[in-house]
């Protein structure tokens, strides 16, 4: 919620995104919003499994992240 108040308007160019929910993936695209360059996602499962909805990682996967 800082992004959404303006809190936090500035990020460092790597970012690394912990957890592959839905909230995971939202926090990507932010990442990538406010000038991260290098956006990484670790998980602990296989990328088949992660729990975010199969449109949004999928979609994330093919333009934004490295997994």
């Amino acid at each position: 919620m800082s992004v959404a108040f303006g809190h936090t308007s500035k990020i460092g160019k790597r970012v690394v995104v912990l957890g592959g929910g839905n909230t995971a993936m939202d926090c990507c695209r932010t990442a990538k919003r406010l000038g991260g360059e290098d956006v990484k996602v670790i998980v602990r499962s296989p990328f088949d499994t992660m729990k975010a909805s199969p449109g949004k990682s999928k979609m994330l996967r093919m333009k934004i992240l490295k997994f």
